[in-house]
């Protein structure tokens, strides 16, 4: 489930730890092209590496990382447990209108084979 909930994907080449290593210079040249790279097809990609870039204490980055973490696990699972409400709350009326089409259908049903 942790795996689920880590913002980057471990099979792409760029992981938490590599983007660590480019913000502090000691990536590789194939690491740093491939962070560029993504850095040019989006910009959001592009924003969090400057917004890493801000972050000047490793300790103070591991802890936003960690409160990040949490704060992205609590927000899905409050949307698991509203989809879970949704589809419990069905109204009253709706169900009563399912029940008389029913009925309706086995009434028609019984009178067409008594004819």
């Amino acid at each position: 489930m942790n795996d689920l909930l880590d913002i980057l994907d471990q099979d792409i080449l760029v992981n938490e730890q590599v983007l660590e290593k480019y913000v502090a210079g000691t990536a590789t040249p194939q690491e740093q092209h491939e962070i560029e790279k993504l850095m040019l097809q989006s910009e959001y990609f592009e924003a969090a590496v400057e917004g890493l870039s801000a972050f000047k204490n490793k300790d103070e980055l591991a802890a936003y990382n960690q409160m990040l973490k949490k704060t992205v696990r609590e927000l899905t699972q409050k949307n698991k447990q509203k989809k879970k409400r949704k589809l419990l709350d069905t109204e009253p009326w709706t169900i009563a209108a399912v029940a008389i089409i029913l009925l309706l259908c086995i009434v028609c049903y019984l009178v067409i084979k008594l004819i």
